[in-house]
């Protein structure tokens, strides 16, 4: 029996060791390590708890010192979503042994998937869409736009002969992913569109909110409900999802109502009590 557990046990690790996607993932993370770690520092430096030391902040050099490292930290977070399509769509390019041209265009593609699935236009442009909040459609969107790519690329359904009409290698590439290039973004651009019309929604957070929201309505806001938000928004972050910020307002339609409710109550208690006691 437990030969038995063992077993299993070692072929799922093995298939999580072995599976492209996951270890695209993975080599993408890690990829990202330096700017999280500038990240990480610069919100270390800027939230020391010494009074003396966060008045020099303040005050050295009108504020620059503090704005300096608040610069930092927003444009690593606030790029952290594009970061991890760039490396993943890279990471997965290497492990299916494309060439380095391959693997340029499959990243330029994917940011653009991400973009027009996060529906920003020129005159709409939002840094949470491509920051640390959107790390989880990031991700989808960098590994279906990689597979969707190669798969259309390698049918060959638009290549060219380069040998022989003057052209090099790269012109080659670049031209035979045209098409995957377009028909891929042009997918993601019509996901959005039907997000927006049969569910009413501009992004993946809004339905993880809808759904969540459904799980939890049941409970009437008790015990369980509390557990089960917990749970499921540290749950998410195993999955690259920010969890905090998908179910704040959810938490909040679910006990910040009360809270307030409670706190009112609790103050019309003293109240009677003090009149009583006069």
């Amino acid at each position: 029996m437990k030969e038995q557990i063992k077993n299993r046990l070692f072929r799922i690790t093995d298939y999580f060791d072995d599976n492209i996607l996951l270890k695209s993932v993975r080599q993408g993370m890690v990829m990202m390590i330096p700017v999280l770690v500038s990240s990480a520092v610069a919100l270390m430096l800027s939230s020391l708890p010494f009074p003396g030391y966060q008045m020099f902040l303040n005050k050295f050099w009108n504020g620059r010192i503090a704005a300096f490292l608040g610069l930092i930290r927003s444009a690593s977070e606030g790029s952290l979503a594009i970061g991890l399509v760039l490396t993943t769509c890279y990471s997965y390019a290497m492990q299916r042994k494309k060439s380095r041209e391959d693997a340029v265009t499959v990243m330029l593609t994917a940011t653009v998937s991400l973009i027009v699935f996060s529906g920003i236009t020129q005159g709409n442009v939002s840094i949470e869409a491509l920051g640390s909040h959107n790390t989880f459609a990031a991700l989808c969107i960098a590994l279906g736009c990689s597979v969707l790519f190669f798969k259309i690329k390698d049918a060959r359904f638009f290549c060219i002969r380069w040998h022989g009409i003057g052209a090099d290698a790269c012109y080659a590439k670049a031209v035979s992913g045209v098409i995957p290039a377009l028909l891929v973004v042009a997918f993601f651009a019509m996901l959005h569109q039907v997000l927006a019309a049969v569910f009413h929604v501009d992004s993946l957070q809004e339905i993880l909110e809808t759904a969540v929201r459904k799980l939890v309505n049941p409970t009437q806001n008790g015990l369980p409900a509390a557990i089960a938000i917990l749970l499921l928004a540290h749950g998410m972050w195993f999955v690259g999802i920010h969890g905090s910020y998908v179910l704040g307002s959810v938490i909040y339609e679910n006990f910040g109502v009360i809270s307030e409710e409670a706190v009112y109550n609790k103050t019309l208690e003293i109240c009677f009590f003090c009149i009583s006691r006069k």
